[in-house]
Formats: structure tokens, C-alpha cells, sequence
């Protein structure tokens, strides 16, 4: 591929996935696009063939910017259950707290889960949602007993992936119930302690997290 085909492509994608995160699928328009992107209809069909296959390509695209901008952490071999809880919660939030983030990415992301289009969720998910779930199962499965059942702790992963996801949400919402003020302060540091500390407080009330590896 010469490098000006290579240019309209990442042009394409970068327009359609902002025009697909701001008026989702349906109401997008391929037209729209390749005039965003300076590029013509047939480059579509060259590139990704139908507009089907652009917005699949388009949510992959925007996975991969979250992702690569802010990847889950790695560890040295012994560090505690806990502050891998913690690192991974501030990495999780910091795909859509941190400034400078580029909007679009979690905006198309957030529309496809609350609204599948079928392939590019299962995409999605299989790409990038299952391996950042399959880590947090790890950290879970080293904090809490043995005898706490695979059904629990998947629930627990969830409730502590839940924290996180309401701060995008509801980020037009929080100004409203606590003002604008307020929501200031939520930047990252102080949500990713926020959400640590009452996860961890819960699961050591619960059930004795921490206590197999020596954690207080």
C-alpha cells in the first residue's frame, strides 16, 4: 500500500469515527465521511468496502487510541494484590479522566455498548474488554479467599468496573447534583483513590480480602 493510500485511509478513519460517535451508525453518512476525510466514495469501497465494515474498523480504531494512549499497567513479580487494584483502577479511569484525551474514541465506544451494532461489539469485546476483565480477575483472584465462587468475584469485577464507567456517564449530570465546582476536583488521582479505597474496604469487610497475602 503506497503511502497516500495509507494517508486516506487513517484520514477515513479518523473522520468516521467521529462523525459515528456523534450521530451513531444509522444516522451517519458515508457522504459526510469522505468529505470530513478529503477523500471520495470509492475510497471506501477500496479501503473497508462497505459502511459496515468502516464503522467496525472505526470502533476497533477507537479501542486501540484508548488503549494505546493508556495501556493497562505491568508488575514486577510479587507486587501486592492491592496495588494492582489500584494501578489498574487509575488506568482504567484515566482513558476517559485524563485531559487530553481526544473525545471521540470514548464517545463511539460508550455508543456501541449501550447500542450494538452486532460485529463491532463482539469485536470490540473479544479484543479488548475480555483481556482487561481476564487482568482484573487476576488481581481478584489473588486478594480474596479461594472459597469465594468464580460467580461472586466476576460480580465483584463488575462493581468495581461500574465505579469507574459512572464518572463518564454521568459526567453531564454530576455538575447538576454537586455542581460544576465540585466536579472540578474529580480529576484523576482523586477518583482513582476514592474508588480503591471503598472497593478494598468493601472486600476486606466482606470477605477478608488481602489477608492471604499478608495485606492489612
Amino acid at each position: 500500500m503506497s503511502r497516500i493510500e495509507d494517508g486516506t485511509r487513517d484520514r477515513l478513519l479518523e473522520a468516521a469515527g467521529e462523525v459515528f460517535a456523534h450521530k451513531g451508525f444509522l444516522a451517519a453518512s458515508v457522504g459526510e465521511i469522505t468529505e470530513r476525510a478529503g477523500a471520495n466514495r470509492a475510497a471506501v469501497n477500496y479501503h473497508y468496502r462497505t459502511k459496515e465494515d468502516l464503522y467496525v474498523a472505526a470502533v476497533r480504531h477507537g479501542a486501540d487510541c484508548c488503549m494505546s494512549r493508556h495501556p493497562m499497567p505491568t508488575w514486577p513479580e510479587g507486587t501486592p494484590a492491592d496495588v494492582r487494584l489500584r494501578d489498574f483502577i487509575r488506568a482504567f479511569l484515566s482513558r476517559f479522566l485524563s485531559a487530553g484525551n481526544p473525545e471521540w474514541p470514548g464517545l463511539l465506544i460508550m455508543r456501541e455498548l449501550a447500542q450494538p451494532t452486532g460485529g463491532a461489539c463482539q469485536a470490540f469485546v473479544h479484543a479488548f474488554v475480555r483481556p482487561t476483565f481476564i487482568l482484573l480477575q487476576g488481581i481478584l483472584d489473588d486478594l480474596l479467599p479461594p472459597d469465594v465462587p468464580a460467580r461472586k468475584r466476576h460480580m465483584l469485577g463488575l462493581s468495581i468496573v461500574g465505579q469507574c464507567l459512572h464518572y463518564h456517564f454521568a459526567r453531564h449530570i454530576l455538575p447538576l447534583l454537586v455542581g460544576p465546582d465540585e466536579v472540578r476536583e474529580y480529576d484523576l488521582e482523586r477518583v482513582t483513590e476514592h474508588v480503591h479505597a471503598f472497593s478494598m474496604a468493601a472486600l476486606r469487610e466482606l470477605y477478608g480480602a488481602g489477608k492471604q497475602e499478608g495485606s492489612s
